[in-house]
């Protein structure tokens, strides 16, 4: 059977978007990483202490937000993905100030007092200064941070459990590795001077 010409470059330029797409899903870390810095406090361009509107500005409106949110980036589940939720609030002042979650698709960002005060994310790009992310083992993260405290969130209660590694980095800052292998990084810093600066603990 003769294709015709027309035809057979129809299929060659069908083939060729097909590939294109297909590599677009497989992402380099290495060449186009994201960096989550616990030392600089700085994620995507947002840094802990940034306001609402600065966020936004840089991220663009989220998909989800407000006090009644999750504190889980859009479309994750806390068990599958590993959730930094044994850490303090910062005391931002005296009266008591609000809260809300701004949620986008593979980001969460935690506001007290219309602060960045903490912030998770699932992206495949993200990764620590040191060059742990998303998709490492637990076995690396533990070599590269020995203090690592790596254990079963949940473990023995009636809600679901999951891994879950937590690194004391500053004093007053909290990073923490969800999943085996890791599915998400986060971020937390706990006291109002921490939002500011590093301090080696």
């Amino acid at each position: 059977m003769v294709v015709p010409r027309r035809l057979t470059w129809s299929l060659v330029v069908v083939l060729a978007i097909n590939l294109a797409a297909c590599g677009q899903g497989t992402i380099d870390r290495q060449r186009d990483p994201l960096v989550l810095d616990w030392k600089r406090g700085t994620y995507h361009g947002v840094r802990l202490g940034d306001g609402t509107t600065r966020l936004i500005r840089i991220l663009g409106r989220p998909q989800r937000r407000g006090r009644d949110e999750p504190g889980l980036p859009i479309g994750a589940e806390a068990c599958e993905i590993g959730v930094l939720t044994n850490h303090a609030s910062p005391d931002i002042g005296r009266r008591i100030v609000d809260f809300e979650e701004l949620r986008y698709e593979r980001e969460v960002f935690g506001i007290t007092g219309d602060r960045v005060v903490d912030w998770g994310t699932t992206d495949q790009r993200a990764q620590t200064p040191e060059g742990v992310g998303v998709g490492d083992s637990r076995e690396r993260v533990k070599r590269v941070y020995p203090r690592a405290d790596c254990f079963i969130q949940n473990e023995g209660t009636e809600y679901a459990p999951y891994p879950i590694c937590a690194i004391r980095v500053c004093k007053g800052r909290l990073l923490g590795l969800g999943g085996s292998p890791i599915k998400s990084i986060w971020l937390a810093a706990e006291t109002k001077q921490s939002l500011k600066h590093c301090e080696r603990p």
